[in-house]
């Protein structure tokens, strides 16, 4: 049966449409299997980076816990740190009080040695008023009392006398 040329030039454009169409479906089906590859491979992909989130999600929460000790410890080690420094500012108070102390503990001292120094130059003066020696260094008067070895000069009773009052 044949068609009229118009009917036949339809049923052709017709046919024609339906193998443009029948192509547009096969490679629509290639195109969504190979989406569908695409779209298990990402989400593969997906699960890996999910898990990868996971692992670093517990690194950062130990981290977290990490960095909140360590600034627990920080503070402690300040307030620590604060406190020693209030005690080194107190003891270089009492460091300087007790150099302030020790410099006129030296005064003192410089004066003690001198007035000691004097003492003993006066009592040896004493010693020298109270003690008198011959020629040949033997002592003629100790302590007040007169020593004699052999007979002792005029002059030197007299001087004896004098010195013992």
């Amino acid at each position: 049966m044949k068609l009229p040329f118009i009917q036949r030039k339809k049923f052709d454009a017709i046919q024609n449409k339906n193998l443009k169409l029948m192509r547009d479906k096969a490679n629509l089906k290639t195109n969504i299997d190979a989406m569908d590859l695409e779209c298990k491979a990402l989400i593969e992909e997906l699960t890996v980076l999910r898990e990868d989130l996971k692992e670093r999600n517990q690194e950062l929460d130990l981290t977290i816990k990490y960095n909140d000790i360590s600034t627990n410890k920080v503070c402690e080690l300040n307030t620590k740190l604060i406190a020693e420094e209030t005690k080194n500012e107190e003891l270089e108070d009492k460091i300087k009080e007790l150099e302030f102390c020790l410099e006129e503990a030296k005064k003192e001292n410089r004066n003690s040695i001198e007035i000691i120094k004097r003492t003993n130059i006066v009592k040896n003066l004493l010693v020298n008023l109270t003690t008198l020696k011959d020629v040949q260094g033997r002592v003629l008067i100790e302590n007040g009392s007169v020593l004699t070895h052999s007979k002792v000069e005029g002059n030197k009773v007299y001087d004896i006398a004098r010195l013992l009052g």
